[in-house]
């Protein structure tokens, strides 16, 4: 990760007081420990909140047809957190995981819904100093999301590729209060 070599072993050595790395002195290697997997399962817990989202989400998935994603905010990017795979045919394939701009996507807009004005200029402000490769003018921002927020969804086609369009629309608040939102993405010419 090019860190220094002495900050990372305090990084290590502090990983492994804690038990979650376990090291192999002869190969001076370090592994993930039981302790380090359970840190993820009480935060999907916390995004799916049980299993009634999660049987909705496979009901939304199976009756579309298409890829259907749970994702939350981070910053001036999207997180995706749950995917469920379109259940045949030719499919939009995001991962958990991935990430991508707040602006100009379905969920992006559908989140930007939620904010005031303020908020969402300020945002822009510093995606146009990060140089946020295909930022929307501010004016469009503001309008798409005053759409969203009247409409309750928001629909995008192509922001990352030409062929794929998604819905999406907001969710109450997981237990850790951010903002949740649900995504149906597929091949454009089914999607609409």
């Amino acid at each position: 990760i090019g860190a220094p070599r002495s900050s990372m072993a305090d990084l290590l050595r502090t990983l492994v007081d804690l038990n979650l790395l376990a090291v192999d002195r002869r190969s001076a290697t370090y592994f993930p420990t039981a302790r380090f997997a359970s840190l993820g399962t009480w935060l999907v817990q916390s995004w799916l909140g049980g299993e009634g989202l999660r049987e909705s989400l496979g009901e939304l998935a199976g009756q579309t047809g298409e890829t259907v994603t749970l994702a939350c905010p981070a910053d001036l990017e999207i997180e995706i957190v749950f995917v469920l795979g379109a259940p045949s045919g030719i499919a939009w394939c995001p991962e958990v995981g991935q990430r991508y701009s707040v602006f100009g996507t379905a969920v992006g807009n559908t989140y930007l819904g939620t904010l005031p004005p303020s908020t969402l200029r300020a945002m822009h402000r510093r995606a146009s100093v990060r140089q946020t490769p295909r930022l929307p003018p501010l004016a469009k921002c503001l309008s798409t999301a005053r759409e969203a927020q009247r409409r309750g969804f928001s629909w995008a086609i192509g922001t990352y590729h030409p062929e794929v369009a998604a819905l999406a629309a907001h969710l109450p608040e997981d237990s850790l209060d951010r903002p949740l939102m649900v995504s149906i993405g597929g091949p454009t010419k089914r999607m609409e």
